[in-house]
Order: C-alpha cells, then structure tokens, then sequence
C-alpha cells in the first residue's frame, strides 16, 4: 500500500466480496495484535533459517506447514513448496516473497487476503488461529496494490486505517523482543511457553490503571507547595526590603500655615448669606467689603504694656517635667474627693468638718492663677527666677529691636441690622485636612447672653458623613472648655484610658422619650459621637469638659485672665484625637510657645517644633482609628471655619435658663439680640493667630 486511502477502499471491496460487515474502524486494540503476532514471524523468517522453530513459535502442529496453512484456509492454489508436516526452504523463499515469480499479478487475491487476514484476526480467540493469520500477512509484506482497483463512490468515510506496509514494518519491531525471550527459555517449542509470553505482552501494552495517591506522594506534594510559598514568601520580603518600609505621617510637626497678621485672611474665604438650617442663627454672614464697611473685621498692632506681659521661668527642664507632675497631682486630688464624697453619709461630724478643709484646700488651688504659682498651695515649687516677657511679640523690622513691644491680632465682631439678623462674620478655610496639630492663641474671644462663637473643623457639605470636630465653642455665659465630636453611627468613646486625661464627658440627662415625651433621667455621659443617639440631646455628639481649669476656660473668665491658647491634635496614625488649653498665658507649656514664636521664622532650622509630650494630659481625649471603637474615617476632608452666631439652636434654645435675666424683659434670644445691647459689644474675636502643623511622612516599619 502507498496510502491510507488505498487501504480503506480495499477493505469496502473485500466487505462486499464476503457479504458480511466489517467494521472499518478497527480499534488500537485490533492493530496492535496484528503487529505483535506479525513481527514475531516474521522476524523468524527472516533472521532464523530454522523451520522447527518457526513452527513451534507459531504453534503448529507437525502436520500443519507454513504453506499448507495457506492452502487450507483460501482454498486456492497457492505455488508453496514443501510438503504437509514441516516448513520447507521453499516455504521460506515464498514467505519472504524471493521465490515468488507472479506475487504482482494477483493484486485483487492479494487485496482479498490482506482483507480476510484482518477480519479473522479479530475473531481469533487462540494462538493457533492468529498463526494461521499471521502467515498470510507475510506474504503482503512489502507489496503494493494498483491504484486502478475499481471502487465505489458510495462509502466514503474509510480513512484512518493502516497500509499492509506500515502494519508489517511496525510489527517487525516488536516481534525481535519477543524472539529474545523465547530463546531465553527451556520450553523453547513449547506452545504453553508462548502463551505465557503472549499474555506477557497484553499487560505490558495494556494502560496502568491510575492509583491512588500514596502519603509519600502527598507528602511530597505538601513538601513541594511549601517550598514555592517559602520561595515567593522571600522574594515578597527581599522586594519590601528593597523597596522599604512605607511612608507614614510619624515625624515630627512642622508648619503648614501661619495664619497671622494682615497674611491671616489669606487662608480663608468670606461666606455671605444666612446661617446654615442646623445651627439657624439669628445672624446674616457679610461679604468682606460689608465687613469692612461696617469696620467689623481689621488687623489692630498694640503695644505691649507690663500688665499684659506673661512671667517667663528660665529652668525649662524643672518646667516641662512640671506640667505633667501637676496634672497627676490634679488627678489624685479627684481620687480622693470622690473617695470622701462616698463616705459622707458615713461619717461624724468630726469627719464631715475634716472634709470641708479638704474641700476648701482643692478650691484655693482651683482658683489659682499664673502669678500664684509659686505662692503657698503647694501645686508647684519652683524657685527658678522668673522674667516679664511679651507672650509672642511680633517679629523685630529688620532684625532690629524696637523700643516698643508690639503685638497684632486679627479683629471680627459684628453689627446691627436694620433688618432684623445681625450682621457677622464666617471665614471658610481653603485647605483641607486629614489630621494635623490645630493651635489657636486668643487675646478675647466673644461672649456674652445670645453668643454662640465657634473654632471648628467641618466638611459641611458631606455632614455628619465627613464628621465635624469643635475645637473651641460656647453659648451665652458657658465658662468651661469643651471640645465635641458629631459623627455617624459607630463611633463611642467608651474605651478612653484610664489616666489619660484631666477633663470629663458632658452629660445626657432628661431627654424626653421619642413616644411618650416623658424625660428619661437617667444619668449617662455623652460618650456617643452619633448625632441623632437616642439616649442623648440632639446632635450633642461626644463631648469633653475641661475639669482642671473648670469655671475659667471659656467666655468672660477667660477674657478676664487675657485669654489662652487651645489646641487640639488630630493624630489618625497614633489613634487619637486630643485637645487642650491654657489659660492664661503664663501657663502655657515652653515648648508650646516657642514653637508659635518661631513659626514664623525664614530660618527653618530657628523653629521650634512643638511636642505634644512636653504638654502634660489633655483635658480631652477621644481614641479614633485601629483598635478604638470609632474608625478614623469618621473624619476626613474638613477645613476650618471660624465663626460668630447668635441665638440658633444652642444659644436661642438653652436662652431661658442662661439669661433668666434677660428672659424677663425679652421672652426669645432674637428679641434680646434685635436690641442690640450694649453687652453685645464684647462679642467679637482678637486673635494673635492660628498655627496648623502636620506631621512630617517618613518610612518606617509598623
């Protein structure tokens, strides 16, 4: 055969001739007995001139010879030489197709033995018919068939099928293994010996069923897996090291903005219009050119005089350990004023007087102010001498000291209205924060029935979403300091170290029950930041109390004393938000001060950096970010506002209890307001400035 498509028409002329179906597709199966039994003769043939093995090999009897086998099973005349009983020379010759002189001229008997060769090979249940079989197909070997056979054109889907040629050539292959193994053994001629063999071969040609995994395997499967998780674990950690540890705002602060002087307005916006619907002031917010027209916002340079100078103590080492000292003091003071509250109704009077000096010692030292430091309360003993120093004066022109120490504060206050609103400022800061160190240093800030002034960071046009955190705030005559965070759900502040703080939570007391209207007068702290809790007033948030400075922090006691410094640290990374403030300015922290001393200096290198460490406790401490129960992202993306209100929501609503007085002649806020008292002239805010820092980004490891 010279081609697949010769052997496939063959074999539809041979299933006609027989009138009987042969399957055309014949399976892997089928092929590979065809080789196997083909080579192993065929190999003999050739190589061995033995005839007595042959038989034995092909399992004939001493009757049957090679050529009488092919007599028998055609029925034609076949030029075969040798007789019955043995395989002669010329048995051989014709084999091998040497003797053969008309071997070409029988093409069709060729076609019709290769054909019949095949279908009883796949009928052959034993070792004598394949080597019946087997015969005939040497006799094809090497022989081609004429393409001019006449075919049918109605079955064409033959392909696939071997040539006699390809069959025969790959059976000889196969055939010298298996002749090496019959030499090998005693039972040489022995038909049992070649039908072990053959079933040998079977196994081997037959597929491996698959097994199941052994605990080596497995074993070494994990093993392997590890090894490559182990592999890239390392290159993961060769490139973070490569590449280094992330970025974090760790450093320390350095300043962003200097908000002083005539550069003070630069860093805001003037908003004109009403009040926003929450706070709903009865004020109208002016443009700049009407504030200035109406003289309600100015820059103002004053000279320092002795009264308003601050006492400077020289050992800052005795200073800075001081503050916290005294702040740990203030706290054991409480401990015990609260042990004796709790035995009061326990005690003689004997007992009860001893606690009324206790009493009387912890208000002298209350009430205490900068130049009773050193007197005799006992809160502080320093004996460093002391020096009058301007708080933070201006810079000398040119380097030059004048003979006269100035100041200059920023000036916003506000006016009356022929139509009703007063008339009031609200500066909108143009940059963003995500964190930072917030410092405010006010000279007077306003106060008064009907006032509700503010400090306050704020996203208000992503409220409460964004959060809004009030740095500095007050109504009417409110003395003490209070910072307060409004938030959405999730965000409590009932995980506050114990001793991290001097200041307390504010409280939520008779809110009125949302279906009965009854007041609910349990006692509970305002530690919930949500602005619509239900358990507290509304949008009353999470709010701190300053209880060291308490009565003196705020409104008219603290412009009394000349004001103070406040100053709040937004610190995500560190986790916390903290807030402080002193007052008057005597008592602010060293650090604190050079470091707004300094802000302003072109020398980067001359400025001091402030260090919240060096500050004592906070009076407000609010845990935000991991591991707090108020996630960080509660606030984000707030600018500064700085504002003056009047009556609104706070002011106008707690108007009665605040200015009974007032309430008497006027029954609502806005009527006391629309008659612009001579009170209302120490509305207004003086600010020597407003200093924002952030933290430096540097990498380092968490």
């Amino acid at each position: 055969m010279k081609s697949d498509e010769q052997t496939s028409l063959l074999t539809r002329r041979t299933s006609r001739t027989q009138q009987q179906s042969v399957r055309l597709s014949i399976t892997h199966q089928s092929i590979r007995d065809i080789e196997r039994i083909s080579q192993n003769a065929h190999r003999l043939v050739q190589e061995v001139n033995d005839t007595d093995s042959v038989n034995g090999l092909l399992g004939c009897e001493d009757d049957y010879s090679v050529g009488s086998g092919i007599d028998e099973m055609f029925d034609d005349d076949v030029p075969v030489s040798g007789g019955r009983g043995s395989v002669t020379q010329s048995d051989l010759d014709y084999l091998s197709g040497e003797a053969s002189s008309n071997w070409d001229e029988q093409p069709n008997r060729n076609a019709m033995l290769v054909d019949r060769m095949g279908e009883q090979l796949l009928q052959a249940n034993d070792i004598e018919s394949e080597a019946r079989i087997l015969r005939k197909s040497l006799k094809l070997d090497a022989r081609s068939i004429p393409s001019s056979f006449d075919l049918e054109d109605d079955e064409t889907n033959m392909q696939e099928h071997l040539s006699t040629r390809q069959v025969s050539d790959r059976v000889h292959e196969s055939t010298r293994a298996l002749r090496s193994k019959m030499l090998t053994t005693s039972q040489r001629g022995s038909r049992a010996a070649l039908l072990e063999m053959m079933q040998e071969s079977d196994e081997e040609e037959k597929p491996k069923p698959l097994l199941a995994p052994t605990k080596l395997q497995i074993l070494r499967l994990l093993s392997f897996t590890f090894l490559v998780m182990l592999i890239i674990y390392m290159l993961l950690k060769m490139g973070t090291y490569a590449v280094g540890p992330p970025r974090l705002p760790i450093g320390e602060y350095k300043i962003v903005e200097a908000q002083v002087g005539h550069q003070f307005f630069m860093y805001y916006d003037f908003y004109s219009g009403k009040d926003s619907a929450g706070s709903n002031g009865y004020n109208l917010y002016v443009s700049r050119e009407v504030a200035d027209k109406e003289d309600i916002v100015k820059v103002v340079t004053e000279v320092v005089g002795e009264d308003d100078m601050v006492e400077i103590y020289e050992d800052e080492k005795e200073m800075e350990v001081d503050w916290l000292l005294e702040d740990l003091e203030f706290l054991e003071d409480l401990k015990r004023k609260k042990v004796d509250e709790m035995r009061e109704k326990e005690v003689d009077v004997k007992v009860e007087t001893e606690k009324k000096k206790v009493n009387e010692t912890g208000a002298g030292m209350k009430k205490s102010t900068a130049k009773s430091v050193n007197g005799k309360n006992g809160t502080r003993h320093l004996q460093s001498a002391t020096r009058l120093e301007a708080f933070n004066p201006d810079l000398p022109v040119n380097g030059t000291l004048t003979n006269n120490i100035t100041e200059t504060f920023v000036y916003l206050s506000s006016s009356s209205s022929a139509e009703g609103p007063r008339n009031s400022i609200r500066l909108e800061g143009r940059r963003r924060f995500n964190r930072g160190l917030f410092i405010i240093d006010l000279r007077h800030m306003p106060a008064g029935c009907g006032t509700w002034p503010a400090f306050w960071l704020t996203d208000e046009a992503n409220w409460p979403v964004n959060g809004e955190i009030d740095i500095v705030e007050g109504v009417n005559y409110q003395d003490t300091a209070k910072t307060a965070l409004h938030t959405t759900k999730e965000c409590r502040m009932d995980d506050v170290p114990e001793g991290s703080k001097t200041g307390t939570w504010d409280t939520a007391v008779g809110i009125p029950d949302k279906k009965t209207g009854i007041p609910d007068m349990t006692f509970r702290y305002a530690e919930d930041c949500f602005v619509y809790d239900p358990h507290q007033w509304i949008n009353q948030g999470c709010v701190a109390t300053d209880l060291k400075l308490e009565g003196r922090s705020l409104g008219v006691p603290l412009n009394n004393n000349g004001g103070g410094v406040y100053a709040l640290e937004w610190d995500p990374t560190n986790t916390h938000i903290r807030t402080w403030v002193f007052s008057p300015h005597g008592r602010v922290p060293r650090n604190l001060r050079d470091a707004m001393r300094t802000a302003q200096n072109v020398d980067e290198s001359t400025r001091v950096a402030p260090d919240t460490t060096k500050w004592g406790l906070p009076y407000g401490h609010f845990p935000i970010g991991d591991g707090t129960n108020c996630p960080a992202e509660h606030f984000r993306n707030m600018r500064l506002v700085i504002n003056l209100a009047f009556c609104g929501s706070v002011a106008g609503t707690r108007y009665f209890m605040d200015c009974p007085k007032q309430y008497k002649q006027f029954k609502t806020c806005e009527k006391w307001v629309a008659s612009d008292p001579d009170e209302l002239k120490e509305a207004y805010w003086k600010i020597r400035g407003v200093y924002v820092y952030e933290r430096e980004w540097q990498k380092q490891w968490v």
